[in-house]
């Protein structure tokens, strides 16, 4: 499967991750993971009973995290989640589902307990990022 169909693929599954319909998004998948092998060692895409316990085991620990110390409205946290899974399905480290959804684009980003770690760690962080450079 090309980056293109994947990511038109990934554009389908967003609307229902966003919806909470979390199955449909793994459903549609598998479904074309199945018809398009991608390369995974291990897996086979037609069973779905395995697909969905795999990815069902990530939307658990996914469903846990009440992102108790972001102080956003509910709406902005169930699509960071969303956004999250998007990810985990399609392998994304490029940020490419954030600037897809909508709500992230409207709501800024508010967690004070972050902003406080990064005031406080900023020089460690500068150091760290030059590092990174080197």
């Amino acid at each position: 499967m090309l980056i293109k169909e994947k990511r038109e693929l990934a554009t389908i599954c967003m609307k229902y991750a966003l919806s909470g319909n979390f199955k449909i998004a793994s459903k549609k998948r598998q479904i074309a993971y199945a018809k398009s092998f991608v390369g995974t060692i291990g897996i086979d895409w037609t069973n779905w009973n395995e697909i969905w316990d795999m990815d069902n085991k990530y939307l658990k620990y996914l469903e846990a995290e009440n992102f108790s110390d972001l102080e956003n409205s509910q709406t902005y946290k169930e699509a960071i989640k969303a956004i999250i899974f998007i990810d985990y399905l399609f392998g994304f480290r490029d940020n490419w589902s954030i600037n897809q959804c909508e709500i992230l684009k409207i709501e800024q980003f508010k967690c004070n307990s972050l902003e406080e770690f990064l005031k406080k760690n900023a020089c460690v962080i500068n150091l760290y990022a030059v590092y990174q450079l080197i």
